[in-house]
Order: structure tokens, then sequence, then C-alpha cells
């Protein structure tokens, strides 16, 4: 990488206070864009020619018709050349444009359209009297004698795609060096810089076992050259440790999903071995799972590959009347309301709760403050026992497990018949 010199706070060029400078010629309001766009039109600073446009200055003019003069090939050759220039310097995206430009010069589409142009002048011409334009581009002779055959014109093509694919690696853009050192090898299947690229371009998008194959393909194509295929073969080195460690993720991966997606499998299978049913409320989601839930805190099995083992749930416990909730994560279904509510969830007064309606209590008053209900599969209530398992309540038929967490409501006994009937309304149950 260039290294950036920082430059003094002052210098002998440089204006000091106190010193008188001369006077700064007029400024005229432009726009950055304008600025820019005037700036590259400037013959010190273009990078391509744009041939509509059309400009007083004499010395631009002969600049862009030496740049254009020629044939197709020369054209080419003398913005691949450039390109080349821009390269060395480290102006990559001006290499590009370079490049891009030689490969349009030679562009096969791009000369049958500048020939039915010239054509169609050649015709006005004739028919308006005026002197006939030369003659098409593909007439023209080159300078060096040598004949502008299919063969030179790709020779050209693939050293230009070659080179941009050397600039848009500098550039990070992968897709593009992939795409043009294809083609290359298309041209030539003995390019190693086309190979080399290529490869390098794989292996920064973490595409290693293309990048092998890239590479054994380069090795094989270049037989006994072995001074060429030395670098292909220190980059193929690097390629398979890659690639092994690559394969080695992806089998852990596939290995992870695979057993994540058998132990879902047991659930399922658990939970209708038992008669527990399970509804999703979006389409296309897992009934078990369908709320993003941490994985702790999912219907699971206490030993994932056991489908007679103890299965757990998440239960969301409500509070209708006041509007709050209390959330546990691993409801065992041998678990009664009484052993997770009255020992855990509701054993001291919630901050919430200011009159204690909902403490649990102890001795004989215990658990007689407060009726747990479910939401029944027709949209009614269920009563809850303080002393039945949550499996037995959950595999009745009468209650349905939706979007993977039991919902379990919690309502004060001086509030239960106002509450229910209340309830009984929205549904339409009254």
């Amino acid at each position: 990488m260039a290294k950036i010199e920082e430059l003094p706070d002052r210098d002998s060029d440089a204006p000091q206070e106190g010193v008188p400078t001369a006077a700064l010629p007029p400024t005229h309001p432009t726009s950055t864009a304008s600025f820019l766009a005037d700036l590259t039109r400037t013959p010190l600073f273009m990078s391509s020619s744009d041939p509509s446009f059309t400009s007083d200055n004499t010395t631009f003019d002969a600049l862009r018709a030496l740049a254009y003069e020629g044939t197709p090939g020369e054209i080419s050759e003398n913005f691949r050349l450039q390109g080349n220039d821009a390269y060395k310097e480290k102006r990559w995206r001006d290499a590009v444009g370079f490049y891009t430009s030689a490969l349009d010069a030679i562009d096969p589409r791009n000369q049958k359209l500048k020939k039915e142009q010239q054509e169609k002048e050649r015709e006005q011409a004739l028919k308006e009297g005026k002197e006939v334009p030369a003659h098409p581009v593909e007439e023209l002779k080159r300078e060096d004698g040598k004949e502008e055959t299919k063969e030179l014109l790709d020779g050209i093509r693939e050293k230009c795609l070659a080179n941009r694919a050397a600039a848009n690696l500098e550039l990070k853009n992968y897709r593009s060096v992939i795409l043009d050192c294809a083609v290359a090898l298309e041209l030539n299947d003995k390019n190693t810089k086309a190979y080399y690229r290529s490869a390098s371009a794989l292996m920064a998008l973490g595409r290693p076992v293309e990048a092998v194959e890239v590479l054994n393909r380069g090795v094989d194509a270049l037989g006994n050259n072995i001074k060429e295929a030395a670098a292909l073969k220190a980059l193929l080195s690097r390629a398979d440790k890659a690639k092994e460690e690559h394969l080695a993720k992806e089998k852990k991966k596939a290995d992870e999903t695979a057993l994540k997606k058998r132990r879902e499998t047991n659930v399922a299978r658990a939970l209708k071995k038992r008669g527990i049913k399970v509804r999703s409320s979006v389409k296309e989601m897992d009934a078990t799972s369908a709320v993003d839930l941490p994985d702790d805190a999912k219907i699971a099995l206490e030993n994932p590959d056991d489908v007679d083992s103890e299965l757990r749930f998440p239960v969301a416990v409500l509070y209708p009347v006041h509007g709050v909730s209390d959330f546990v994560p691993n409801w065992a279904e041998s678990e009664s309301v009484e052993v997770r509510l009255g020992g855990e969830v509701l054993k001291e007064r919630a901050e919430w709760d200011r009159s204690g309606e909902y403490v649990w209590g102890e001795g004989k008053q215990a658990g007689k403050g407060v009726e747990c209900f479910m939401e029944t599969v027709g949209g009614g209530l269920v009563k809850v026992g303080k002393r039945v398992k949550m499996g037995e309540v959950l595999a009745g038929g009468k209650v349905e497990v939706v979007d993977g967490v039991v919902k379990l409501l919690v309502v004060p006994v001086g509030r239960r018949e106002k509450w229910v009937e209340e309830w009984k309304k929205v549904k339409g149950k009254s």
C-alpha cells in the first residue's frame, strides 16, 4: 500500500501570515458534479472521451483524434497501454475504465453498428452530392502492416480481460474478476494469470472448493510448463487447506442441522403420542415453535433422543384482570399449578398486585385466592385444578398449544364471575 506522507504546516511556497499575496482570480459558482465533468474534459485529466462532445479546444480535438485514430485493434491497444500505465500507478478505477474502452473498441457488436452508421453516411453523402466519407473502419490498414485477423483481436481481448480482472481484484469486485477470467480462459486456456486471479477472487468470496477446481484445471492445462504452474501450485496449497477447513465447517453445520431436525421430529412424535394438540397461527411455521423463543424456552424433551422422556413447555401465565403476565420457560408435564405457581411465581406478592389478591398463601388457604383457566379449542374456558398435572390438562383434547406456548389464565376468586361473563361476550359465547 502506498505510504501517504503528511505535508508540513508551512513550506517555502505556502502563503505566510502577514505577507501580502497576489489577488485571487474571480470565482464562478458551480456544483461539484459540473466541476468534475469539466475537469474530465480537460486534456491533462481526461481518462476517456465522449465522441458526442464538441469543443473549440483544438488541443483536445487533436488528442481525441489520436485516441480514436486507426484500426479497431490499434485503438484498443492504445487504451490497453493506458490501462497498464494506470495500473502501475495504482489508479485501479482508471485502469478498469481504460481496459473497458479497449474492449469496446474491438467489440464485434460495436463495429457492426459503426459500420452500419458509416454506410448510412456514405449513402446520404452520395444522394446529396457531397464528399463521400472515408472507408469503413474495417477497411483501414494497420501501420505495422499486420492484418487484423480474429486471432490478433482475440489476443488483445484476452490481455484486456485478464488485466481488467487484476484491477477489479484490487477493487474487491470479485464477481467481475471471475466473469472476466472465464472469458479470457475461453480465448486461451493456458492463461496463468486468469487462473490465478479467478481463484484469488473465489477464495476472497469464501468459495475455496471452486478455487481448487480452477487451479487444478490451470495446472493440468499448463502441463510441463513448470515455471508458469509454480504460482498456481503455491496458491493451490493454500486453497486446499482452506477447502478442508470449509468442508469441515459445512459438515459440522450439516450435522447440527440434521440433529436439530431429528430432535424436533422427536418432540412432534412425543406430542402426538400423548394426544397433545398443537397449532401455529402463522402459516408455514412449525407449530411447536412458531414464536421466536430462546432454545431453552421451547417445547422440548428432557432427553432429546427419547420420545418417552418428560416433556417441558414454555408457559405464559396471564393475569387478564390486571393486564400483566409472567413467563415460565420450562414447565414439566408432571408439574401441577400448585408446584409452579404456588412454589415459585405467586409465592410472594408482585409489585403490581397492590391489594395482594394473587398471593398463593399457605396451609389450608393456599391457592384459594385465585382460579386458573385455559382456553379451549372452541374458544371457551376450562378450569385447571391446582393439583392437576400440566400434561394431563393438555392431553385431554379440549385445549391446544398455540405457537409453541401454553397459556394459563389466572383470575382472583372475587373477580371470577365478572371476568368469565366478559370473556363469553368477547368470544360470543353468551
